[in-house]
């Protein structure tokens, strides 16, 4: 962090009250790639390799114009933004000290004429007056009544259905969508069934399927998902995805380290 920078900007008070307030003793600004840095506080939310995966498994036209849902500290619209070239894209945040990290990363990498944050509810937006290319979104992975829960509210909110629900996410992006506009999200392989028939229920259609497993010898932890609007049913299951090379070490598969270099599968 450029400390300098950073206690100018809280003297002329151009970051919210949450960090006057001394919260910003846990922002970090982490390195993502080609100067590419984004603010975050794990003590709110840290993004994790299905946020790198999700944004690398997004196929978008350059020039095109999107939205991205649960958008947490922004990493997968700052990442799609500078790789893919999209020509504006929403991000929706429900959490108003997360929406303020993604503002603030927006603004360090120069973004804002391409990144828009936007804090709001995603179950109050209004359909636009032109519907959108695409829709990505990293969801809550857990009902509100099971799995593990979160010490910390903010930290709850981004794991648990606590705020909206897996159909609320797939209805808003509905709604977003232009007719054969494009869906992806990631998501736990124990909610594919979940998943599908949300999809479904709300005129989407499974295109495209990833397992990722952490080790060739060890069951998916992860799906990445590609849906489109209206589309006429279909799915291909593609290869799975291995982070690991093998089962005892800890070098990243040939693949993920592209994937990690390149921004693209």
């Amino acid at each position: 962090m450029r400390v300098p920078d950073f206690f100018d900007g809280l003297k002329r008070g151009m970051f919210p009250r949450f960090f006057r307030m001394g919260a910003y003793m846990d922002i970090r600004k982490d390195y993502l790639f080609d100067n590419v840095f984004v603010y975050q506080n794990p003590s709110l939310y840290a993004f994790g390799t299905d946020a790198v995966l999700l944004a690398a498994f997004t196929r978008i036209r350059p020039g095109s114009v999107g939205m991205e849902l649960c958008a947490g500290n922004g990493v997968i619209s700052l990442m799609l933004a500078k790789r893919k070239k999209p020509s504006h894209i929403t991000a929706v945040e429900i959490q108003e000290a997360c929406a303020d990290l993604a503002k603030m990363s927006v603004t360090e990498n120069a973004l804002e004429g391409i990144v828009t944050v936007l804090n709001a509810d995603l179950k109050t937006l209004s359909p636009p007056h032109r519907k959108l290319d695409f829709v990505v979104v990293n969801p809550p992975y857990r009902k509100e009544n099971a799995g593990f829960k979160s010490v910390e509210d903010s930290r709850r909110v981004s794991n648990a259905e606590v705020l909206c629900t897996l159909d609320d996410v797939v209805k808003t992006a509905s709604l977003q969508l232009k007719y054969a506009g494009d869906f992806y999200c990631c998501h736990r392989p124990e909610r594919l069934c979940d998943l599908f028939c949300s999809l479904r229920s709300f005129g989407m259609e499974p295109k495209r399927l990833v397992m990722v497993q952490p080790r060739p010898d060890t069951p998916p932890h992860l799906i990445l998902c590609h849906a489109k609007k209206y589309s006429r049913p279909g799915l291909r299951v593609l290869s799975p995805l291995i982070l690991l090379q093998d089962a005892t070490g800890d070098v990243l598969s040939p693949q993920v380290q592209k994937i990690y270099k390149t921004g693209f599968f």
